[in-house]
């Protein structure tokens, strides 16, 4: 069933970001975006998920981008106000009591209780059998790897934006996507 997570995740693939709906995406970008998902390492999928959450780039989910994740994960759940579920999320989430989630903090909870990643979860899992099956993606997983190690990549991104377009990422896109993938 569509959700708004699921919305928000189809138009991260909107690389262009021409306007289409994340029903409409184009052919490359359908298979650049479904590649890179379906190859996701956990942490680099909680770092997806906190990042279509965290609209103004800040580097910290606020209250109200908290508030906007409970609507399209949560919906109206029985017995529970979306306050109440902000208020439990906070209280999980934010370590050093500022009043916002890092990802340093998001990381170290999503790593230890998935559950705060079930929808990206299940979307990843739910394409992987739907698009060429689980135990293509294995291989992938592993065949990327090798060529990550092999080439010297820093990270699966740059891995794919050359084998995807045919060209060597730059300082600034290298240094870029390890920051997204938490590896500076």
């Amino acid at each position: 069933a569509w959700s708004p997570f699921i919305g928000r995740a189809f138009n991260a693939m909107d690389s262009d970001k021409d306007g289409m709906s994340a029903d409409q995406l184009e052919p490359d970008e359908w298979m650049i975006g479904l590649m890179n998902y379906c190859t996701l390492t956990p942490e680099a999928l909680a770092r997806f998920a906190f990042e279509l959450y965290d609209d103004d780039g800040s580097e910290f989910i606020s209250h109200d981008e908290l508030e906007t994740m409970v609507d399209d994960v949560f919906g109206e759940t029985a017995g529970f106000s979306r306050e109440d579920h902000v208020k439990q999320l906070v209280d999980i989430l934010d370590a050093d009591g500022d009043g916002v989630i890092e990802y340093d903090e998001w990381r170290k909870v999503a790593g230890k209780a998935t559950s705060i990643l079930k929808p990206a979860i299940i979307l990843q899992t739910y394409l992987q059998v739907r698009c060429f099956g689980e135990s293509f993606w294995s291989r992938e997983k592993t065949r990327i790897i090798t060529e990550i190690q092999k080439q010297n990549y820093p990270n699966i991104l740059q891995f794919y934006k050359k084998e995807v377009l045919m060209k060597k990422p730059d300082a600034e896109e290298a240094k870029a996507a390890s920051k997204w993938l938490g590896e500076e």
